[in-house]
């Protein structure tokens, strides 16, 4: 068993989004993006299915030619090889995960 520790303030000097890896196991990995106001992660895509959670915050997420308002709370849910981006309206902590599927 392992305890990890998600951000919980947005560092006010980021000029650019932040990943930590909080796990990498044979079933998943953990990722905590940290994103202020503006910030971008640009248009691409996971080769295995995901969910990204808003831990807190406010982003768009560009996905299937359409926006969708993430806030607090709010998990959306990515099949693999779907291209999509995001843009935080506000400071916001992410949880990644990306699934580790057998073919």
């Amino acid at each position: 068993m392992n305890i990890f520790q998600l951000h919980s303030t947005v560092d006010p000097t980021l000029e650019k989004p932040v990943f930590n890896v909080l796990f990498n196991s044979d079933y998943a990995r953990e990722v905590c993006i940290t994103m202020r106001a503006g910030h971008i992660i640009a248009e691409h895509k996971a080769a295995s299915p995901i969910a990204v959670h808003v831990v807190n915050g406010d982003i768009l997420f560009g996905l299937d030619n359409n926006e969708h308002h993430l806030q607090t709370g709010n998990i959306i849910t990515v099949p693999a090889n779907e291209l999509h981006y995001l843009k935080a309206n506000s400071d916001s902590i992410i949880r990644l995960t990306i699934f580790k599927v057998k073919q």
